[in-house]
């Protein structure tokens, strides 16, 4: 007994924590269907913008895709060729989280594809600087987000792994 069917996939993913870019490794191909990513541990939530397979118009099958991550589920439904966008909160205490996507058709000659990103935390670092004068100031970026960091009490920078700064002293 000889089966055909399709196989299903994404035709585009990317991903954003926070407003800055998250890489997946490795990069995407819609044929390669496990992935790693690494967020900063302090991140709230993981924003994936996926494209579904081109719909035929004489002969619609009714695409979805189905985003879990942990207890969360989302169900996307088709939209021409636009990139959907799904935010997902991430749960600060744990140290890994997987996000699985399953693109699917109403179609029963169509075959779901799987993907799976494993989403590893890396904890932040510290960074102290040492001015002259003491009441210099110091302006600390991030070269990703744009966002600025702000020092705590001691005058000590939390900054993320994996994220370039850049710096800028005011006397």
């Amino acid at each position: 007994r000889i089966e055909i069917y399709r196989t299903l996939h994404v035709y585009e993913m990317s991903a954003s924590s926070e407003g800055a870019p998250v890489t997946l490794a490795p990069e995407f191909d819609r044929d390669c269907t496990e992935y790693t990513a690494q967020v900063p541990q302090g991140a709230e939530n993981i924003t994936l913008n996926l494209q579904y397979p081109h719909e035929n118009e004489d002969r619609p099958c009714g695409y979805y895709m189905d985003v879990t991550c942990g207890s969360q589920e989302k169900r996307l439904e088709f939209v021409n060729d636009t990139l959907l966008p799904v935010e997902l909160a991430l749960d600060p205490l744990q140290k890994t989280e997987t996000i699985a996507v399953t693109v699917g058709c109403q179609d029963s000659a169509a075959k779901p594809g799987q993907y799976t990103i494993r989403l590893e935390k890396l904890p932040p670092v510290t960074a102290e600087f040492q001015v002259e004068p003491a009441e210099a100031s110091i302006l600390v970026v991030s070269e990703l987000s744009g966002q600025r960091a702000w020092p705590d009490d001691t005058g000590t920078f939390i900054l993320m792994q994996g994220h370039s700064y850049r710096y800028t002293l005011t006397c």
